[in-house]
């Protein structure tokens, strides 16, 4: 299983064929506030209310929202200071483990021991 975060579901959505050969082979759970993230993301590229939303029933078809509880919430904001996240990265990374790897093409995770971090911006 792999815990998606909100740079790898916009990277699919954009067909990029790295993040799609590891979403379409894994379980995944996606945060509810990469639903919130991606909403934001998409609406600030002039998508409509309705592509916004036909999104969103994709992912939750696909995937498994994970609901914030207290336990990831407080993980989540020393998770933040931590690695020097902003506030949603912490609270996606608060969900990883070596079961459940954070898939992201979000420089923020490189190198961290809990996430599969996939450069799609590779210079040729």
């Amino acid at each position: 299983m792999v815990v998606v975060d909100t740079s790898a579901w916009m990277a699919h959505l954009q067909g990029k064929p790295e993040v799609m050969a590891v979403l379409e082979k894994e379980l995944r759970l996606t945060p509810a506030i990469v639903l919130a993230e991606l909403a934001r993301a998409l609406k600030n590229q002039g998508k409509s209310d309705e592509t916004i939303h036909a999104v969103i029933s994709s992912i939750k078809r696909q995937s498994t929202i994970l609901s914030l509880d207290e336990t990831n919430a407080a993980l989540a904001g020393v998770l933040s200071v931590k690695n020097h996240f902003d506030f949603v990265d912490g609270i996606v990374y608060s969900y990883a483990s070596k079961d459940h790897m954070v898939v992201s093409t979000d420089s923020d995770f490189k190198n961290k021991p809990f996430a599969i971090y996939i450069n799609i911006n590779k210079r040729k």
